[in-house]
């Protein structure tokens, strides 16, 4: 299969800078008796280098005070690194090359295995802070998956770790419940579900995490890293109609 995709990424910090962005994903889902394979690559582009980041002019700092934006490096007008909560400025563009694997094992009971990796060609070293001269410009994810959830009284348990680097990809797309949202995080997910009826669900995940704050910009001075975990567990009740 064979996707692209283009796009305009308006900003909403008060300027009239909009950049437009594309990308494609190519992959291949081959078949072994009982065994589905679903490998795949994909790329991105945003061109946001010296853009105004979401964190400012005006707001508390991306998705919560001295949050950054999103994780990602920023800097002010003289170039100095920035903490959330302050105009800032995006201090690379953001093209990622992803890889991804899965496969699926249809037994009895059915179960998988799955992984992710991504790469910022892009990226840039980090001007100042804890990370200065370094590129924070990668990102994977693995885990494992068993059971089903299509029908009453299936089951499903996931587990996956991942760890991604503060410029891997554009905090601002990324999941919003890993970490409290954004990039430069690490940690544990798990998550259950159980199916109450053909049409109803309960989920159950549980986020073991840590806010690495590799560059500097999370919790108060840019000079040090001031790392913090973020647990989280949510209860969702589910309902599906046709």
């Amino acid at each position: 299969y064979l996707q692209a995709m283009g796009t305009w990424l308006e900003s909403d910090t008060g300027n009239s800078a909009s950049s437009f962005s594309y990308g494609g994903q190519v992959g291949f889902k081959p078949e072994f008796g009982n065994t589905r394979l679903n490998l795949g690559a994909g790329y991105w582009l945003i061109n946001s280098e010296g853009e105004d980041c979401f964190d400012a002019p005006g707001n508390t700092g991306g998705n919560g005070a001295n949050r950054g934006c999103f994780g990602n490096t920023a800097v002010d007008g003289s170039g100095t690194l920035v903490a959330g909560g302050t105009p800032a400025l995006y201090v690379m563009d953001y093209a990622p090359v992803e890889f991804y694997a899965q496969a699926e094992f249809g037994t009895r009971l059915p179960w998988s295995l799955f992984a992710d990796y991504v790469v910022n060609i892009d990226a840039k070293a980090v001007p100042t802070g804890p990370s200065q001269g370094k590129k924070l410009d990668t990102g994977y994810a693995f885990g494992a998956s068993v059971g089903r959830d299509k029908n009453a009284r299936d089951w499903l348990l996931k587990l996956i770790y991942q760890d991604l680097d503060a410029d891997a990809v554009l905090g601002l797309l990324s999941e919003s419940d890993f970490a409290g949202g954004g990039t430069d995080s690490k940690g544990w997910v798990l998550r259950g579900r159980y199916m109450l009826t053909d049409r109803t669900n309960f989920t159950l995940r549980y986020f073991r995490t840590e806010r690495k704050d590799s560059n500097g910009v999370e919790n108060g001075s840019s000079a040090t890293s001031n790392p913090f975990d973020v647990n989280t567990l949510q209860l969702d009740l589910n309902f599906k109609y046709r």
